[in-house]
């Protein structure tokens, strides 16, 4: 994998080398040629998760591990058959 870089303006920018399947945007019939040195925008996707996702991540953990682990209601031990 090539290295990052960094840019106070532009954050971490990482090298790469886009590539379209046609040299043409729109239909057959009306194609609207597109080439080197043209102006574009790319998403680059990395995973399915959204940033809610990756903030709920921690406190869902944390709630499953104290769900778990609580105690029986009315404050009845786990070893009292009553």
């Amino acid at each position: 994998m090539r290295s990052r870089t960094r840019s106070r303006q532009e954050g971490t920018l990482f090298p790469g080398s886009p590539a379209t399947d046609k040299n043409y945007l729109g239909s057959e019939a009306k194609p609207l040629p597109i080439g080197p040195g043209y102006t574009a925008t790319a998403e680059i996707l990395t995973d399915k998760k959204t940033v809610l996702a990756y903030l709920m991540k921690p406190i869902l953990k944390a709630r499953d591990a104290a769900l778990r682990n609580a105690e029986p209601a009315f404050g009845l031990a786990r070893d009292d058959p009553t």
